[in-house]
């Protein structure tokens, strides 16, 4: 998991884009699972927990394709040469 952050990390550094493209999925799939166990906590789900959870995960797979879309596109030359 390290190796695949550092991977992103590095991509996006190598766009010249800003780090917030990677946390932004994070964010949603933590309030994902902190609302999942609400969903069922009652012997009658609640609507709202699974509008709010439907509503999550619809923005979730918009920011990681965004995310998708970052990484894969060219790299920006930075005029330095490293050796």
């Amino acid at each position: 998991l390290i190796l695949l952050a550092s991977a992103v990390v590095r991509r996006l550094r190598d766009r010249n884009r800003s780090l917030i493209w990677a946390v932004i999925p994070v964010v949603f799939a933590a309030v994902a699972f902190g609302l999942f166990p609400l969903l069922f906590s009652s012997a009658e789900p609640n609507g709202w927990v699974f509008f709010i959870l439907f509503a999550n995960n619809v923005l979730y797979i918009v920011f990681l394709i965004r995310l998708i879309v970052l990484l894969v596109g060219p790299s920006v030359p930075s005029g330095e040469v490293t050796s």
